[in-house]
């Protein structure tokens, strides 16, 4: 599987894909075609749940989260979910854009935690 993938990592079990990069800037050309090819490669394992960690980005270019809701929509079409894990800033403007609506989208794997006010 990892031959078909240039820039994403992509771990793939019976339940579950994992997909990571270590880029920090999704903004140069020849990095973008190879991340929205690798994004065509994940989407063809979209059957189960799908988990995006994009937490080593730190910028992206405006084209990004069109791509998120183009990858998002050919995983749920194929009977997964997807996702996002991005660092704060990048969450932020998923959430702006209210892609949080179409895809998870988390900072860390970690749920939040329910407080109890005692």
């Amino acid at each position: 599987m990892d031959g078909e993938f240039r820039i994403l990592t992509v771990v793939a079990d019976e339940t579950n894909v994992r997909a990571t990069t270590s880029c920090e800037t999704l903004s140069d050309s020849k990095v973008m075609e190879a991340v929205f090819d690798d994004f065509e490669f994940l989407a063809k394992l979209g059957s189960k749940p799908v988990t995006l960690d994009l937490r080593s980005v730190k910028f992206f270019e405006g084209t990004v989260p069109g791509k998120l809701l183009r990858l998002s929509e050919a995983i749920s079409g194929a009977g997964g979910a997807l996702t996002v894990l991005a660092a704060p800033n990048i969450c932020e403007v998923l959430k702006m854009l209210q892609l949080d609506r179409k895809f998870k989208i988390n900072e860390s794997e970690q749920p939040a935690g329910l407080f109890k006010l005692g």
